[in-house]
């Protein structure tokens, strides 16, 4: 999957490259990186670099403290990344690096890559470092861990409140299918069992107005809550609204509401239908409009 290869197992039938890293720790040992440059033919400076596939646009970023551009979201490389994001027309844009903004594992959070993807249009942020697999969830962005790759496993540390998979218990990978309308992550082990799945939804944001309700948050109370809880907002325009709850997998498990709401304050009452104890997500969304998510836990 390596173009353009001209070692000994170099194949006649691979005629562009499908294998594109992001630098991680390891990888910057060498003097001045040659050994990377040398191996690999990436775009731009190959040290951070973007590139789509389909309807995917791709962004690696160098998460190294000794990247030349800086790390923190207003250097020379952040700037790159939001200008990029910005323009790009692809109808998923995911970001990935090597340390994880966020993370329960032996390294933990890397607090300086915390940037503000959400708000520059990312739909995913993957990364690696912590040798284990973490699905965490920020607002309305999910962020993936993936170290199970071969180096040896590591058990998590004290969980930070973002996280909401964990796994460590064998080597796996992670596979991600792209539709039209969603995109499914999922997370298999070496014996084929899937661990975790994620199915993130396309929403269309409108430039103008990126959403549906008024300044204010939805308000959810009580929550934590066992068997009801009152969900309030206010809207600024008329819209089809959806209501709906998924559990923490990305499965619909019940639809609240469905119908036309008029500008002005709404509350609605729900019942949790026997659904078991954990994290839920809420969102609540229009066709027109941008995605809301809180989240929801049952006790």
């Amino acid at each position: 999957y390596i173009y353009p290869y001209i070692g000994s197992y170099k194949r006649s039938d691979v005629t562009h490259n499908r294998f594109f890293p992001a630098l991680g720790n390891h990888d910057i040992t060498s003097v001045n990186m040659q050994t990377y440059y040398n191996y690999f033919d990436l775009p731009g400076n190959e040290r951070y670099y973007d590139f789509v596939m389909g309807q995917v646009h791709f962004f690696a970023l160098n998460s190294n403290p000794s990247e030349p551009d800086g790390t923190d979201a207003y250097s020379e490389q952040g700037n790159w990344l939001r200008m990029n994001l910005e323009q790009s027309t692809c109808r998923w844009k995911i970001v990935y690096f090597h340390h994880p903004p966020y993370s329960s594992g032996y390294h933990g959070s890397t607090v300086y890559m915390r940037w503000p993807f959400e708000t520059w249009g990312t739909d995913a942020v993957l990364s690696g470092h912590d040798h284990n697999y973490e699905r965490l969830q920020v607002n309305s962005l999910s962020y993936f861990v993936n170290g199970c790759g071969g180096a040896y496993l590591r058990p998590f540390s004290s969980t930070i409140n973002e996280s909401r998979v964990r796994y460590y218990s064998s080597f796996g990978a992670q596979i991600v299918n792209a539709c039209k309308d969603s995109m499914v992550f999922c997370h298999i082990n070496i014996n084929d069992s899937l661990i975790d799945r994620f199915v993130l939804h396309h929403n269309p944001v409108m430039k103008e107005n990126n959403t549906f309700l008024s300044s204010e948050e939805p308000e959810i109370f009580p929550n934590p809550f066992s068997h009801s809880t009152t969900i309030c907002f206010s809207l600024s325009h008329a819209s089809d609204i959806q209501i709906q709850v998924y559990n923490a997998t990305g499965e619909l498990v019940d639809i609240i509401a469905d119908r036309r709401l008029y500008p002005g304050s709404h509350s609605f009452q729900w019942k949790n239908n026997d659904l078991k104890p954990g994290i839920y997500y809420l969102t609540i969304s229009s066709s027109r409009f941008s995605k809301n998510i809180k989240v929801l836990r049952i006790i």
